[in-house]
């Protein structure tokens, strides 16, 4: 009988060492988002260039809060009137400028939650590669 509760004993603790080493390596980092690889300016080394639908399951809904349409006034945050990114055409016509200041950490607003680098590096492919619809 002891030998057997050894034996379970052993057999717990390795599934419980699998299962921790499996979600550490998930590459998902805790935050929800798929990790998506540091962008090194060179599209041949991008597996899947991001589309702007991917981006508007990361970062575009971080930038939606000043730069949409439906949003006005003082909640806008300093943003333009009218510098929206609410459709493909109004986020690409501006995507090269927006790279520019999310790479400087200017954007989001300093004190608005910012992207992860995985939503940064899909920026940078996706405008840098071809702006995918």
């Amino acid at each position: 009988m002891a030998s057997e509760l050894h034996v379970a004993s052993r057999i717990f603790a390795v599934a419980v060492a699998l299962s921790s080493t499996l979600i550490a390596c998930s590459g998902d980092g805790g935050s929800g988002d798929a990790s998506f690889p540091d962008f090194n300016g060179d599209c041949t080394t991008v597996k899947t260039v991001p589309t702007f639908t991917d981006l508007q399951q990361g970062i575009i809904p971080i930038c939606l809060g000043c730069h949409s349409v439906n949003v006005v006034g003082d909640a806008r945050r300093m943003a333009p009137e009218g510098l929206n990114f609410d459709t493909y055409e109004q986020f690409s016509a501006v995507s090269d400028e927006a790279v520019t200041l999310v790479k400087a950490h200017q954007m989001p607003a300093p004190d608005g939650v910012g992207p992860t680098d995985s939503e940064r590096n899909q920026l940078y492919a996706w405008a840098a590669c071809g702006k995918l619809r």
